[in-house]
């Protein structure tokens, strides 16, 4: 549950780096599950705090780590607008990568027509 801050919900962020610690409150973010589906949390949806403690690689560990409980979140699916498909310029590159499949094809079949004879 996000921590109530004046009239918001508010996530608590931590920042560990090198010794140096920077606090700050976050308002709403974007998750990625481990199938790829994208989630803002806002308002209550946020967790309480988020600790990030990155530094120095030392023998094998990671930069960075980053703990939370995917499987517990809740949030609201983000959907993104998508453009016409195909684009002009999906068919034009469709096109001009064919015309050229085409021509290289066409250009070895002389050539190896032009060997044999």
């Amino acid at each position: 549950m996000a921590i109530k801050a004046k009239d918001e919900h508010v996530c608590k962020l931590v920042h560990n780096e090198n010794g140096r610690m920077t606090i700050r409150r976050i308002k709403q973010m974007m998750v990625q599950s481990a199938q790829g589906k994208v989630f803002w949390l806002r308002g209550t949806d946020l967790p309480d705090s988020i600790t990030l403690c990155t530094g120095e690689v030392y023998h094998g560990e990671p930069l960075a780590q980053i703990l939370l409980r995917p499987k517990n979140a809740i949030g609201i699916p983000v959907v993104f607008q998508s453009g016409r498909w195909p684009s002009y310029r999906d068919v034009f590159h469709f096109l001009l990568g064919l015309t050229t499949g085409v021509s290289l094809c066409l250009w070895l079949v002389h050539q190896m027509y032009n060997q044999l004879n």
